[in-house]
């Protein structure tokens, strides 16, 4: 058994939860997510206001309503790649992270073609939060 296996993989498919190991390396992974986020942010030129935040509401919204869902049983175990999100809060911060990203990104694009940013970001949220949820 490999020690990735054993840290990482065998705790989040069964259900163990954290341990030293993959606690310490989701925190590394986080660091390394918010350089590259803040990287792509600043060579694409996107700059935050208080208005963006809430323009991100649905995103911030939506990792603890999934997560309060999965705990629930509301979400059967084959939804959404179990091993990888259901049964760890970093896959839903995932869940709710990476289409966040995509989204901001695309709202810059609209905002080049005369679309308000943060409407545009909100809309593209919420239609996300609700696919998500449907």
């Amino acid at each position: 058994m490999t020690f990735i296996h054993k840290y990482f993989l065998e705790p989040i498919c069964t259900g163990q939860g954290y341990n030293v190991f993959n606690t310490l390396g989701y925190g590394l992974l986080l660091l390394a997510a918010l350089y590259g986020i803040l990287f792509l942010f600043r060579r694409f030129s996107v700059s935050f206001v208080p208005s963006t935040y809430l323009a991100l509401m649905p995103f911030i919204l939506l990792g603890p309503t999934v997560r309060v869902m999965v705990d629930a049983g509301f979400y059967p175990k084959l939804f959404l790649v179990s091993c990888l999100t259901i049964n760890t809060s970093p896959g839903i911060y995932l869940l709710a992270g990476i289409p966040a990203i995509v989204c901001v990104l695309l709202a810059k694009n609209l905002q080049t073609r005369g679309l308000d940013l943060n409407r545009s970001l909100f809309l593209l949220g919420l239609a996300f939060f609700i696919a998500v949820h449907a």
